[in-house]
């Protein structure tokens, strides 16, 4: 009799947050690539290469589950980027709306870990490295709401009273 082994249920759910890992890590290096604020380039920067190192961990306990990990991202932020690409490249005012783009992403992510957290937690490695990663978002999230408070700092000078 032949036994096939099914992966534990937690794999799907953390597929699902491997796959927006992946796209946030490419969400981020496309604002890189189009910004012209240094502080935000830093930002998504650095962002994009501690998200890569989260990647394999994930693909790893992925694995242990039972299941195959793609390394893929999704179509839909697929196609979310190559519209970011376009409307940069036609109407370069649109680089301003980059960091809110981030943002809207970072939130959307930050939604997906609040509901994958509690079922996919089961292991302590597992809950660990979620934690891990919604503390990361969280930062991130918080990073980038002060670039957007600097750069709009930035662009109203500060005039001295007149004496």
């Amino acid at each position: 009799m032949k036994t096939t082994t099914r992966p534990n249920p937690e794999a799907a759910s953390l597929q699902d947050i491997l796959t927006r890992l992946n796209d946030s890590i490419d969400g981020f290096r496309l604002a890189a690539d189009f910004s012209t604020d240094s502080a935000f380039i830093r930002l998504c920067e650095r962002s994009a290469e501690t998200r890569e190192a989260m990647v394999e961990e994930l693909a790893a306990v992925i694995a242990e589950c039972g299941m195959e990990p793609s390394l893929e991202g999704s179509r839909e932020a697929s196609v979310h980027r190559a519209w970011i690409r376009f409307v940069c490249q036609v109407h370069p005012q649109f680089r301003k709306r980059l960091r809110a783009e981030c943002e809207r992403g970072e939130k959307e992510f930050q939604r997906t870990l609040e509901g994958r957290n509690r079922p996919a937690a089961r292991s302590e490695r597992t809950g660990n490295m979620l934690s891990d990663l919604s503390a990361h978002v969280a930062t991130t999230l918080s990073a980038l709401r002060r670039v957007e408070t600097a750069s709009r700092t930035k662009a109203q000078p500060h005039y001295a009273a007149a004496a």
